[in-house]
Protein backbone atom coordinates (compact mmCIF):
# COMPACT_ATOMS: atom_id res chain seq x y z
CA UNK A 1 0.00 0.00 0.00
CA UNK A 2 1.14 3.75 -1.05
CA UNK A 3 1.43 5.62 2.59
CA UNK A 4 2.78 8.77 0.89
CA UNK A 5 -0.37 9.75 -1.59
CA UNK A 6 -3.55 8.86 -1.26
CA UNK A 7 -6.16 9.47 -4.48
CA UNK A 8 -10.24 9.03 -4.61
CA UNK A 9 -11.34 7.92 -7.76
CA UNK A 10 -14.59 10.01 -7.80
CA UNK A 11 -16.35 8.48 -10.82
CA UNK A 12 -15.35 4.08 -12.62
CA UNK A 13 -17.56 1.66 -13.29
CA UNK A 14 -15.85 -1.52 -11.95
CA UNK A 15 -19.08 -3.20 -12.70
CA UNK A 16 -18.91 -2.61 -16.17
CA UNK A 17 -19.67 -6.23 -17.63
CA UNK A 18 -16.03 -5.62 -19.92
CA UNK A 19 -13.94 -5.81 -16.88
CA UNK A 20 -16.01 -7.39 -14.33
CA UNK A 21 -14.56 -10.79 -14.14
CA UNK A 22 -11.15 -8.43 -13.69
CA UNK A 23 -12.59 -6.60 -11.18
CA UNK A 24 -10.95 -7.60 -8.48
CA UNK A 25 -7.68 -8.03 -9.81
CA UNK A 26 -7.98 -4.43 -10.60
CA UNK A 27 -9.01 -3.15 -7.57
CA UNK A 28 -6.35 -4.55 -5.57
CA UNK A 29 -3.57 -3.00 -8.03
CA UNK A 30 -5.56 0.15 -7.66
CA UNK A 31 -5.58 0.13 -4.13
CA UNK A 32 -1.56 -0.56 -4.22
CA UNK A 33 -0.78 2.12 -6.40
CA UNK A 34 -2.38 4.38 -3.52
CA UNK A 35 -6.06 4.59 -4.55
CA UNK A 36 -8.13 4.39 -0.98
CA UNK A 37 -11.82 5.20 -2.09
CA UNK A 38 -13.69 4.90 -5.27
CA UNK A 39 -16.89 6.12 -6.44
CA UNK A 40 -18.85 2.93 -8.43
CA UNK A 41 -21.41 4.81 -10.82
CA UNK A 42 -24.37 2.90 -12.26
CA UNK A 43 -26.44 3.83 -15.60
CA UNK A 44 -29.52 1.74 -15.32
CA UNK A 45 -32.11 0.23 -16.25
CA UNK A 46 -30.69 -0.37 -19.85
CA UNK A 47 -26.88 1.06 -18.74
CA UNK A 48 -26.69 3.79 -20.98
CA UNK A 49 -28.52 7.11 -21.20
CA UNK A 50 -28.84 6.87 -25.03
CA UNK A 51 -31.63 3.55 -23.77
CA UNK A 52 -33.54 5.74 -21.91
CA UNK A 53 -36.42 5.42 -24.25
CA UNK A 54 -36.62 2.13 -22.87
CA UNK A 55 -37.02 2.70 -19.05
CA UNK A 56 -39.99 0.62 -17.63
CA UNK A 57 -42.76 2.41 -16.55
CA UNK A 58 -42.29 2.03 -13.18
CA UNK A 59 -38.53 3.40 -12.96
CA UNK A 60 -38.75 6.40 -10.80
CA UNK A 61 -40.39 4.26 -8.11
CA UNK A 62 -37.86 1.31 -8.30
CA UNK A 63 -35.41 4.27 -8.21
CA UNK A 64 -36.65 6.00 -4.97
CA UNK A 65 -37.36 2.30 -3.11
CA UNK A 66 -33.44 1.72 -4.20
CA UNK A 67 -32.25 4.95 -2.29
CA UNK A 68 -34.66 4.70 0.78
CA UNK A 69 -32.95 1.11 1.14
CA UNK A 70 -29.23 1.99 0.21
CA UNK A 71 -28.51 5.15 2.24
CA UNK A 72 -25.16 4.83 1.70
CA UNK A 73 -25.53 5.39 -2.01
CA UNK A 74 -25.44 8.75 -4.24
CA UNK A 75 -27.13 9.09 -7.04
CA UNK A 76 -25.52 8.74 -10.82
CA UNK A 77 -24.77 8.75 -12.94
CA UNK A 78 -27.17 10.78 -14.69
CA UNK A 79 -27.44 13.27 -17.57
CA UNK A 80 -27.46 14.12 -20.94
CA UNK A 81 -25.86 13.26 -23.92
CA UNK A 82 -26.01 15.14 -27.66
CA UNK A 83 -24.00 12.91 -29.11
CA UNK A 84 -21.30 10.63 -27.56
CA UNK A 85 -19.30 7.56 -29.41
CA UNK A 86 -19.37 9.53 -32.63
CA UNK A 87 -23.49 10.27 -32.43
CA UNK A 88 -24.52 13.45 -33.27
CA UNK A 89 -27.49 14.90 -32.30
CA UNK A 90 -29.81 15.86 -35.29
CA UNK A 91 -32.52 18.03 -34.23
CA UNK A 92 -34.12 17.11 -37.65
CA UNK A 93 -34.27 13.84 -37.09
CA UNK A 94 -37.19 13.30 -34.93
CA UNK A 95 -35.57 9.65 -33.53
CA UNK A 96 -32.50 11.37 -31.88
CA UNK A 97 -34.99 14.73 -30.91
CA UNK A 98 -37.48 12.85 -28.67
CA UNK A 99 -34.21 10.64 -27.67
CA UNK A 100 -32.99 13.90 -26.11
CA UNK A 101 -36.22 15.48 -24.69
CA UNK A 102 -36.81 11.68 -23.22
CA UNK A 103 -33.10 11.89 -21.35
CA UNK A 104 -34.33 15.96 -20.27
CA UNK A 105 -37.54 14.65 -18.88
CA UNK A 106 -35.89 11.64 -16.59
CA UNK A 107 -32.49 13.83 -16.01
CA UNK A 108 -35.03 16.21 -14.13
CA UNK A 109 -36.80 14.06 -12.00
CA UNK A 110 -33.51 12.49 -10.83
CA UNK A 111 -31.83 15.43 -9.91
CA UNK A 112 -34.86 16.28 -8.05
CA UNK A 113 -34.99 13.32 -6.44
CA UNK A 114 -30.65 13.95 -5.24
CA UNK A 115 -31.59 17.55 -4.08
CA UNK A 116 -34.94 15.56 -1.97
CA UNK A 117 -32.61 13.30 -0.72
CA UNK A 118 -29.65 15.38 0.36
CA UNK A 119 -27.13 13.50 -1.46
CA UNK A 120 -24.52 13.78 -4.00
CA UNK A 121 -25.05 12.81 -7.58
CA UNK A 122 -22.92 12.73 -10.64
CA UNK A 123 -23.54 13.93 -13.99
CA UNK A 124 -22.73 12.68 -17.28
CA UNK A 125 -23.31 15.96 -20.19
CA UNK A 126 -21.70 15.43 -24.00
CA UNK A 127 -22.24 18.85 -25.82
CA UNK A 128 -25.05 19.91 -23.62
CA UNK A 129 -23.77 22.04 -20.89
CA UNK A 130 -25.84 25.17 -22.54
CA UNK A 131 -29.09 22.70 -21.27
CA UNK A 132 -27.26 21.23 -18.15
CA UNK A 133 -27.01 24.70 -16.87
CA UNK A 134 -30.58 25.95 -17.49
CA UNK A 135 -31.98 22.80 -16.09
CA UNK A 136 -29.94 22.89 -12.99
CA UNK A 137 -31.09 26.67 -12.28
CA UNK A 138 -34.71 26.25 -13.65
CA UNK A 139 -35.80 23.08 -14.05
CA UNK A 140 -39.79 22.46 -13.72
CA UNK A 141 -42.83 21.82 -11.81
CA UNK A 142 -45.19 18.91 -11.65
CA UNK A 143 -47.21 18.63 -14.80
CA UNK A 144 -50.07 21.29 -14.50
CA UNK A 145 -52.36 19.68 -17.00
CA UNK A 146 -51.37 16.90 -19.33
CA UNK A 147 -53.84 15.80 -22.32
CA UNK A 148 -53.92 12.41 -23.91
CA UNK A 149 -55.65 11.95 -27.18
CA UNK A 150 -55.67 9.37 -30.02
CA UNK A 151 -55.84 9.98 -33.76
CA UNK A 152 -56.86 13.47 -33.05
CA UNK A 153 -57.89 15.89 -35.59
CA UNK A 154 -55.46 18.41 -35.91
CA UNK A 155 -55.64 21.95 -37.64
CA UNK A 156 -53.03 23.20 -39.35
CA UNK A 157 -52.83 26.83 -38.50
CA UNK A 158 -49.31 27.53 -40.23
CA UNK A 159 -46.18 26.09 -41.20
CA UNK A 160 -42.89 26.64 -42.48
CA UNK A 161 -39.81 23.93 -44.05
CA UNK A 162 -36.98 24.06 -42.64
CA UNK A 163 -34.13 21.29 -43.98
CA UNK A 164 -36.91 18.83 -45.68
CA UNK A 165 -39.22 18.93 -42.68
CA UNK A 166 -42.21 21.12 -41.81
CA UNK A 167 -42.70 22.83 -38.29
CA UNK A 168 -46.31 22.71 -37.82
CA UNK A 169 -47.99 25.08 -35.26
CA UNK A 170 -51.60 22.98 -34.66
CA UNK A 171 -54.99 23.40 -32.40
CA UNK A 172 -55.72 20.68 -30.69
CA UNK A 173 -59.63 19.98 -30.75
CA UNK A 174 -60.80 21.02 -26.98
CA UNK A 175 -58.02 21.86 -25.39
CA UNK A 176 -55.59 24.58 -24.58
CA UNK A 177 -51.79 24.61 -24.52
CA UNK A 178 -50.17 26.97 -22.14
CA UNK A 179 -46.41 28.06 -22.62
CA UNK A 180 -43.92 28.02 -20.24
CA UNK A 181 -42.90 30.82 -18.16
CA UNK A 182 -39.20 31.78 -20.23
CA UNK A 183 -35.95 33.31 -18.98
CA UNK A 184 -34.79 35.60 -21.21
CA UNK A 185 -32.71 35.07 -22.95
CA UNK A 186 -35.18 32.22 -24.02
CA UNK A 187 -33.32 28.67 -24.77
CA UNK A 188 -34.79 26.54 -27.39
CA UNK A 189 -34.76 23.35 -24.89
CA UNK A 190 -37.10 25.17 -22.71
CA UNK A 191 -39.91 26.33 -25.25
CA UNK A 192 -43.12 24.52 -25.02
CA UNK A 193 -42.17 20.87 -25.50
CA UNK A 194 -45.26 20.45 -28.26
CA UNK A 195 -43.41 22.71 -30.21
CA UNK A 196 -40.57 19.66 -30.24
CA UNK A 197 -42.87 17.04 -30.56
CA UNK A 198 -44.71 18.74 -33.44
CA UNK A 199 -41.44 18.62 -35.67
CA UNK A 200 -43.38 16.59 -38.68
CA UNK A 201 -42.10 14.59 -41.91
CA UNK A 202 -42.54 16.32 -45.49
CA UNK A 203 -46.43 15.86 -46.78
CA UNK A 204 -49.67 16.60 -45.61
CA UNK A 205 -51.20 16.91 -42.33
CA UNK A 206 -51.85 13.42 -40.69
CA UNK A 207 -52.92 12.34 -37.43
CA UNK A 208 -51.29 11.22 -34.60
CA UNK A 209 -51.65 8.19 -33.21
CA UNK A 210 -50.63 9.22 -29.56
CA UNK A 211 -49.31 12.57 -28.05
CA UNK A 212 -49.36 13.74 -24.54
CA UNK A 213 -49.31 17.42 -23.08
CA UNK A 214 -48.03 19.16 -19.91
CA UNK A 215 -48.11 22.36 -18.99
CA UNK A 216 -44.55 23.60 -17.81
CA UNK A 217 -44.11 26.25 -15.20
CA UNK A 218 -39.90 27.36 -14.57
CA UNK A 219 -38.99 27.68 -10.78
CA UNK A 220 -35.29 28.21 -9.49
CA UNK A 221 -34.18 24.51 -9.05
CA UNK A 222 -30.73 25.16 -7.58
CA UNK A 223 -28.49 25.33 -5.88
CA UNK A 224 -27.67 21.55 -4.89
CA UNK A 225 -26.20 22.15 -1.31
CA UNK A 226 -25.22 18.00 -1.30
CA UNK A 227 -22.65 18.87 -4.62
CA UNK A 228 -23.28 18.21 -8.20
CA UNK A 229 -20.03 15.79 -9.93
CA UNK A 230 -19.51 17.38 -13.70
CA UNK A 231 -17.66 13.54 -14.24
CA UNK A 232 -15.33 14.33 -16.87
CA UNK A 233 -15.90 18.02 -17.23
CA UNK A 234 -15.43 19.83 -20.48
CA UNK A 235 -17.41 22.12 -20.76
CA UNK A 236 -15.90 26.23 -21.23
CA UNK A 237 -14.03 27.81 -18.51
CA UNK A 238 -17.13 30.50 -19.22
CA UNK A 239 -19.74 28.11 -17.92
CA UNK A 240 -17.30 27.19 -14.60
CA UNK A 241 -18.46 30.08 -11.99
CA UNK A 242 -21.94 29.40 -13.02
CA UNK A 243 -22.21 25.93 -12.28
CA UNK A 244 -19.87 26.84 -9.22
CA UNK A 245 -22.66 28.76 -7.77
CA UNK A 246 -24.89 25.71 -8.12
CA UNK A 247 -22.66 23.28 -6.21
CA UNK A 248 -20.50 21.86 -8.82
CA UNK A 249 -17.26 19.90 -8.71
CA UNK A 250 -15.27 19.37 -11.68
CA UNK A 251 -13.98 15.96 -12.22
CA UNK A 252 -11.30 15.06 -14.55
CA UNK A 253 -10.88 11.93 -16.47
CA UNK A 254 -8.23 11.10 -19.42
CA UNK A 255 -10.60 12.56 -21.88
CA UNK A 256 -9.52 15.84 -20.51
CA UNK A 257 -6.53 14.56 -22.43
CA UNK A 258 -8.30 15.49 -26.15
CA UNK A 259 -8.84 18.92 -25.14
CA UNK A 260 -6.48 21.65 -26.38
CA UNK A 261 -3.98 22.81 -23.64
CA UNK A 262 -4.80 26.00 -23.51
CA UNK A 263 -8.13 25.75 -23.40
CA UNK A 264 -7.66 22.71 -20.34
CA UNK A 265 -5.22 24.83 -18.59
CA UNK A 266 -7.75 28.57 -19.04
CA UNK A 267 -10.79 26.09 -18.00
CA UNK A 268 -8.82 24.47 -14.87
CA UNK A 269 -7.61 27.69 -13.49
CA UNK A 270 -11.09 29.27 -13.06
CA UNK A 271 -12.00 26.08 -11.25
CA UNK A 272 -12.05 26.99 -7.62
CA UNK A 273 -9.54 24.56 -5.84
CA UNK A 274 -11.78 23.02 -3.41
CA UNK A 275 -14.26 22.19 -6.15
CA UNK A 276 -11.67 19.76 -8.28
CA UNK A 277 -11.32 16.20 -8.11
CA UNK A 278 -10.14 13.41 -9.88
CA UNK A 279 -11.17 10.18 -11.56
CA UNK A 280 -10.31 7.34 -13.91
CA UNK A 281 -13.95 6.94 -15.33
CA UNK A 282 -12.33 2.95 -15.76
CA UNK A 283 -12.98 1.28 -18.01
CA UNK A 284 -13.16 4.11 -20.63
CA UNK A 285 -11.34 7.28 -20.67
CA UNK A 286 -7.92 5.53 -21.60
CA UNK A 287 -5.70 8.77 -20.94
CA UNK A 288 -3.63 9.63 -24.82
CA UNK A 289 -0.71 10.77 -22.61
CA UNK A 290 2.04 9.53 -20.84
CA UNK A 291 1.91 6.84 -22.09
CA UNK A 292 5.26 5.21 -19.94
CA UNK A 293 2.87 5.00 -17.10
CA UNK A 294 -0.19 3.54 -18.67
CA UNK A 295 -1.34 0.06 -17.42
CA UNK A 296 -4.19 -1.24 -19.25
CA UNK A 297 -6.68 -3.77 -19.63
CA UNK A 298 -7.36 -5.97 -23.01
CA UNK A 299 -11.10 -7.00 -23.63
CA UNK A 300 -11.68 -10.37 -25.73
CA UNK A 301 -15.19 -11.02 -25.79
CA UNK A 302 -16.14 -9.48 -22.42
CA UNK A 303 -13.25 -11.11 -20.75
CA UNK A 304 -10.44 -8.73 -19.47
CA UNK A 305 -6.75 -9.51 -19.32
CA UNK A 306 -4.64 -7.95 -17.33
CA UNK A 307 -1.34 -6.86 -18.69
CA UNK A 308 1.95 -7.61 -16.51
CA UNK A 309 3.47 -4.53 -14.50
CA UNK A 310 7.24 -4.61 -13.78
CA UNK A 311 6.85 -1.54 -11.41
CA UNK A 312 3.66 -0.09 -9.25
CA UNK A 313 4.74 2.84 -7.67
CA UNK A 314 3.58 5.99 -8.14
CA UNK A 315 5.45 7.77 -5.56
CA UNK A 316 8.24 7.61 -8.48
CA UNK A 317 8.90 10.20 -11.13
CA UNK A 318 7.58 8.00 -13.86
CA UNK A 319 5.17 6.52 -12.41
CA UNK A 320 5.96 3.35 -14.59
CA UNK A 321 2.64 1.52 -14.47
CA UNK A 322 3.56 -0.82 -17.63
CA UNK A 323 6.08 -2.44 -18.64
CA UNK A 324 4.48 -3.33 -22.09
CA UNK A 325 6.71 -1.90 -24.57
CA UNK A 326 3.18 -1.13 -26.76
CA UNK A 327 1.81 0.76 -24.04
CA UNK A 328 4.83 3.69 -24.77
CA UNK A 329 2.79 3.80 -28.47
CA UNK A 330 -0.76 4.89 -28.97
CA UNK A 331 -0.78 3.82 -32.60
CA UNK A 332 -0.11 0.52 -31.82
CA UNK A 333 -2.37 -0.27 -28.80
CA UNK A 334 -5.29 -2.55 -30.10
CA UNK A 335 -8.62 -0.41 -30.85
CA UNK A 336 -10.61 -2.63 -27.85
CA UNK A 337 -7.97 -1.09 -25.24
CA UNK A 338 -9.95 -0.69 -21.79
CA UNK A 339 -8.53 2.21 -19.15
CA UNK A 340 -7.50 0.76 -15.57
CA UNK A 341 -8.50 2.58 -12.50
CA UNK A 342 -4.52 3.27 -11.70
CA UNK A 343 -4.46 5.18 -14.86
CA UNK A 344 -5.80 7.86 -12.29
CA UNK A 345 -2.00 8.64 -11.75
CA UNK A 346 -1.86 9.59 -15.82
CA UNK A 347 -4.99 12.20 -15.01
CA UNK A 348 -3.00 13.22 -11.72
CA UNK A 349 0.17 14.36 -13.29
CA UNK A 350 -1.32 16.26 -16.11
CA UNK A 351 -3.95 18.03 -14.51
CA UNK A 352 -0.86 18.81 -12.07
CA UNK A 353 0.91 19.77 -15.06
CA UNK A 354 -1.50 22.36 -16.44
CA UNK A 355 -2.12 23.67 -12.92
CA UNK A 356 1.59 24.43 -12.15
CA UNK A 357 1.53 22.61 -9.03
CA UNK A 358 3.00 19.61 -7.45
CA UNK A 359 0.98 15.83 -8.31
CA UNK A 360 0.85 15.30 -4.16
CA UNK A 361 -0.16 18.77 -3.52
CA UNK A 362 -3.61 18.06 -5.88
CA UNK A 363 -3.77 14.30 -4.87
CA UNK A 364 -4.24 15.74 -1.07
CA UNK A 365 -6.28 18.78 -2.95
CA UNK A 366 -8.60 16.20 -5.02
CA UNK A 367 -8.69 13.58 -1.83
CA UNK A 368 -9.81 15.85 0.71
CA UNK A 369 -13.01 17.33 -1.41
CA UNK A 370 -13.63 13.42 -2.55
CA UNK A 371 -14.02 13.04 1.20
CA UNK A 372 -16.04 15.60 2.11
CA UNK A 373 -18.43 15.26 -0.72
CA UNK A 374 -18.97 12.01 -0.46
CA UNK A 375 -19.63 11.94 3.30
CA UNK A 376 -22.98 13.10 3.45
CA UNK A 377 -25.31 11.73 6.22
CA UNK A 378 -25.75 7.83 5.75
CA UNK A 379 -22.50 7.46 3.63
CA UNK A 380 -19.25 5.35 4.18
CA UNK A 381 -17.15 7.97 4.26
CA UNK A 382 -16.22 10.06 7.41
CA UNK A 383 -14.43 12.99 6.82
CA UNK A 384 -11.09 11.76 9.15
CA UNK A 385 -11.18 9.08 6.17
Amino acid sequence: MCDTMKLFDSHCHLQDPRILNMAPQLIETALNSGIRHFAVNGVSENDCIWYVAERTPFWFNTLKDFFHATPAATVGEIGLDKGSRGREINFVNQFYLFNFLFQVEVFQQQLELAKELKRPVSVHCVRAFGDLLQIMQYGHTERQEVFRCKTSKMAIKQKSSLMNSTIATVAIISTSITRPLLPSPPSPLLLPLTMYILLLPPGPPFNLCYMEFSTYFLRHVGPFPAGVILHSYLGSAEMVPEFAKLGAYFSFSGYLMSMKEQKAKKMLRTIPVERILLESDAPDALPKSDLDSLFWVERDSYASKELQTKDINPASSSGNLSDNPAARNKSVLPQETLNHPANIHSVLLYVASLLEMSKEELAEISYRNAVRLFSFEGSKISLEA
